[in-house]
């Protein structure tokens, strides 16, 4: 877990991703995971998910899944990209604002 900001700028493709920061975290390249991808922002309590309209969140497998989560406290979600689960999607935001470009499951 990161202590700072998380910034992705390349692509990933693992099996699975797991991207956790205390502060925001800015997606604005392709991750894609065969079974898994999890975001979590504001660990401390303070934080945002960026999904820039570059970037994108993609699962292949069946039963593969994605998780995002911001800041308890404060901190929102901004989702420009795509996101594509195969089988669920679920997004956290306890705290202020969320907005959403294209979501899918598949």
């Amino acid at each position: 877990m990161a202590s700072d900001n998380i910034t992705v700028a390349a692509k990933l493709d693992p099996t699975e991703v797991t991207l956790e920061s205390d502060d925001d975290i800015t997606i604005s390249a392709a991750v894609t995971a065969d079974n898994l991808i999890t975001v979590k922002a504001g660990q401390d309590g303070s934080g945002s998910i960026n999904l820039t309209a570059t970037g994108s969140l993609l699962t292949v497998s069946a039963g593969s899944d994605i998780s995002l989560t911001s800041g308890n406290t404060s901190g929102g979600m901004s989702l420009a990209g795509n996101i594509t689960a195969v089988d669920r999607l679920t997004l956290t935001s306890n705290a202020n604002s969320g907005s959403g470009g294209g979501a899918s499951q598949t």
